[in-house]
């Protein structure tokens, strides 16, 4: 039997409000197991961590995602802002002018 403890991510964690990203966590989960037989030992999930305080090898992965997300904030407030125009111009109809004359 040879025993082997292996911790790799499992879960990503983000809160953000209108103004961005608030704060990030990773949590990982920790898994024993038998090298021959491939029998699990015990699997328990670790105490998320801050951003800082994870591991230099996750900082390339986070940083994609915070990316990913401030893209997708500012692209869901376009639309917002789009369908705000679309419906103030629905309501008043007589304000809108027709440019192809």
């Amino acid at each position: 039997m040879s025993i082997e403890k292996q911790t790799k991510p499992y879960e990503f964690l983000a809160r953000f409000n209108d103004q961005g990203i608030q704060g990030m966590h990773i949590q990982n989960i920790e898994k024993v197991f038998d090298t021959v037989t491939g029998e699990i030992i015990s699997i328990k999930q670790l105490q998320a961590q801050s951003v800082e305080e994870a591991s230099e090898e996750y900082n390339a992965i986070l940083s994609s995602i915070n990316t990913a997300i401030q893209t997708e904030n500012t692209s869901l407030k376009e639309e917002k802002s789009d369908q705000e125009i679309e419906t103030v111009e629905e309501e008043n109809p007589e304000t809108t002018t027709d440019v192809s004359e």
